[in-house]
Formats: structure tokens, C-alpha cells, sequence
């Protein structure tokens, strides 16, 4: 064809250029990747550190939840009030006449009480898993202290104790409640820290539930 033939005599002729006919098969893409142009945009498609995104994400949802540490201590009163109704139970047919075994009970029952508690907090919260289960105890304390002002206030601070003794069946411990302000703060202090380190470590289990499900996430294949 003429075309063709004056293609055939340029290229053997001697303005011939090169580039003339391959340059109309050529095309710029301003959506190909280009390493100089897109260097930054080319490192952020590789795979992601899981350690990094980690980080974001608990700097963008990271800190106390108090609304989950409030479920928590919801859980934590829950589960003392069950705990204590079979511990009640129990020692109606059983001889509990050691002070010191009861109060080793009470005890055990505030340290699974406040680990169910922390551990709910730490999975609802996901990240912090020790300062969720420090709040979960601060919620404990905060409406321990507004409840013993409210009874200071209406004069029924015994109204409340014989109540929960009615209902759970406490009477069958027959405590001795008369003790003095020394032995009252001792273990008042006993019971605050069990029931701290019950929420702290409740918290820390919740949380690393989320570290198991992250470490499957991120886990590469296996073939």
C-alpha cells in the first residue's frame, strides 16, 4: 500500500527517525506506578508492620474506658452476690467455726468477683488491660464511698448489712462483727488490695485475649 511503502522508504531514507512511529504506541498512565514519583505512596502497599498498626490503634482507641470499667464492676457485684449465695449455701451444711477460713472465703470470692469484673472491662475496652481493671476497682471504691455517705446521711448503715445478711443467708457464718477500729482497717485493706490485684489481672486476661486474635490475623499462611 502508499503507506506502507513511504514508511518502507523513511526508515531506509535518510530523515528517518527512530522514534517517529514507535512514540504513537507509547501512552502515559497517570495512574502507573512511577518509583520516583510514588516512592512514598509505593512503601505504605507493602504489608503492613503488625506491631505499627497495633500502635495506632491503641493510640487512637487506647486509655481508660470508664464505661466499660462501670460493666465491669456491674460484673464484679454480679458475680459476689452469686458467689456469696453458694458460699452461704454451702455453709449452712457444712461447720464453719474458724473465723479465719471465712474470712479466707470472703476473700477468695472479692478475688474472682473483681477478676470476672477486670476481665470484662479488658475485653470491652481492648487495649490497657491494667488500667481497665484499676477503673473497674476506682467504680468499686467511688460507689462504696457515695453509698457509706449516703447511710451516714440517713442513719442506716445497719439497714443495709442486715439485709444482704437476710438475703444471702450470712447469718450461718455467725461473725462476729464487733471488732476493733485497728483490726477494721487491717482488713479493709486486705479487702481493697485482693480485690485490686482480682481486677487488675482479670484486665490483663481480657486484654490479651485481643493479642491471641491479633497474632491470627497477622500470622502468614501456612502451606
Amino acid at each position: 500500500m502508499p503507506g506502507d511503502q513511504d514508511r518502507s522508504d523513511d526508515r531506509s531514507g535518510q530523515g528517518y527517525d527512530p522514534n517517529r512511529y514507535s512514540d504513537q504506541n507509547r501512552y502515559d498512565d497517570q495512574n502507573r506506578y512511577d518509583p520516583d514519583r510514588d516512592g512514598s505512596h509505593g512503601a505504605a502497599a507493602q504489608p503492613a508492620d503488625s506491631n505499627a498498626i497495633r500502635a495506632r490503634e491503641k493510640e487512637a482507641f487506647g486509655g481508660v474506658k470508664v464505661g466499660a470499667a462501670f460493666f465491669g464492676w456491674l460484673t464484679a457485684v454480679g458475680a459476689t452476690v452469686v458467689l456469696l449465695a453458694i458460699v452461704a449455701a454451702v455453709a449452712s451444711s457444712l461447720d464453719f467455726g474458724s473465723g479465719f477460713v471465712v474470712a479466707i472465703v470472703i476473700l477468695a470470692v472479692l478475688f474472682v468477683a473483681y477478676y470476672c469484673g477486670g476481665y470484662v472491662a479488658g475485653r470491652m475496652a481492648r487495649f490497657n488491660g491494667v488500667r481497665q481493671g484499676v477503673a473497674v476497682w476506682l467504680w468499686a471504691v467511688l460507689i462504696a464511698a457515695v453509698l457509706y455517705g449516703i447511710s451516714l446521711l440517713t442513719d442506716s448503715d445497719n439497714a443495709l448489712s442486715d439485709g444482704v445478711a437476710s438475703d444471702s443467708n450470712l447469718s450461718s457464718f455467725d461473725l462476729d462483727f464487733s471488732v476493733d477500729r485497728d483490726t477494721g482497717l487491717i482488713a479493709l485493706a486486705i479487702v481493697l488490695a485482693v480485690t485490686l490485684i482480682g481486677a487488675i489481672l482479670g484486665g490483663l486476661a481480657g486484654m490479651r485475649y485481643h493479642r491471641r486474635v491479633d497474632r491470627a490475623g497477622f500470622a502468614s499462611d501456612q502451606y
